[in-house]
C-alpha cells in the first residue's frame, strides 16, 4: 500500500510538471502541442485542467490523429494544419515516421504518467 502511494504521488507530481510546462508553450503561442501517451497518462484530464487557457488563446483540439499516413502525407498534415492546434497521439511522431524535426511544434510525452 505504502508503494501505490508514492507512484501516485509521483504521478501527481509529474502531471503538475507537465501541466507547467504545457501552459508555459500555450502562453508563448506555441504553432502546435503534441501530446504524447498509450492512455491513462492524464492528456484528457489536462485538457480539462486546463480549458480555459486553452480557450483564452484560441487553440483548437485534435484527439483523432491520423496514423496510417506517409512520411510526406505526414509532414504536410502538420505543415498545414491551422495555427495553435493541441494534438493527442498515442505513440511519439517520431517513431512513427521517419523525420528529424517537426516544424512549429513541441512534443509533450506523457508516457512517464500513470494513473
Amino acid at each position: 500500500m505504502e508503494c501505490h502511494q508514492e507512484i501516485s504521488t509521483s504521478n501527481i507530481q509529474n502531471y503538475n510538471y507537465v501541466k507547467n510546462i504545457f501552459q508555459n508553450l500555450i502562453d508563448n503561442n506555441v504553432h502546435n502541442i503534441i501530446l504524447v501517451g498509450s492512455g491513462s497518462n492524464g492528456k484528457s484530464y489536462l485538457m480539462k485542467d486546463c480549458c480555459d487557457i486553452i480557450k483564452d488563446n484560441h487553440y483548437s483540439i485534435s484527439h483523432n490523429c491520423p496514423y496510417n499516413l506517409t512520411d510526406d502525407e505526414f509532414n504536410n498534415f502538420i505543415k498545414f494544419l491551422p495555427e495553435k492546434n493541441i494534438l493527442h497521439f498515442n505513440k511519439n511522431p517520431y517513431s512513427l515516421y521517419d523525420i528529424n524535426t517537426l516544424q512549429g511544434c513541441v512534443i509533450i510525452d506523457m508516457n512517464h504518467i500513470r494513473f
